[in-house]
């Protein structure tokens, strides 16, 4: 709470200096040659392109570093993070074998079931046409139980005679 009392306090102070060193910067340039800051009125152009160019060098020193930072950083985190990573990618391909499989039994339900529609309407027809078969096979089989029994008894009457 002290601290946050404090900041608060500054706050007024710190803004002035802030706004104090944006002004003295503007009005000055960095001379790399005598590595001092010096007005731009005295430095003329080719100063003030020297300048430029020296602050470009040195944002792209920093950025190299903090590139260097950022990737040891990144290879870290990889390090850290790799179990995790390769168990979402065995879940994502575990996740993809069961939709695939949800998709095979689907289809396959859907094909027994328009079987079954076309079994269910088949059934009275095959039914049909078992019971008239059979109905022929009593008919033959009687007419031949009939035969059987007209020669059994054709055979037995010479028989009989001979007697």
């Amino acid at each position: 709470r002290v601290m946050a009392a404090v900041k608060e306090a500054a706050a007024p102070e710190v803004d002035r200096v802030k706004a104090a060193l944006a002004s003295a910067r503007s009005s000055l340039v960095y001379n790399p040659q005598s590595r001092q800051y010096q007005p731009k009125d005295k430095a003329g152009p080719e100063g003030i392109v020297q300048s430029l160019k020296s602050e470009l060098d040195m944002g792209l020193v920093h950025g190299k570093r903090e590139a260097k930072k950022v990737e040891k950083l990144e290879g870290r985190v990889s390090k850290l993070t790799m179990g995790y990573n390769k168990r979402a990618q065995a879940m994502v391909k575990e996740q993809a074998e069961l939709l695939d499989k949800i998709e095979e039994e689907t289809l396959a339900l859907e094909t027994y079931k328009l079987l079954a529609a076309y079994e269910g309407d088949a059934i009275p027809k095959r039914v049909a046409a078992l019971t008239a078969q059979l109905d022929e096979q009593k008919s033959k089989e009687t007419a031949l139980q009939k035969r059987y029994q007209d020669l059994l008894s054709a055979q037995n009457r010479p028989a009989a005679k001979v007697m």
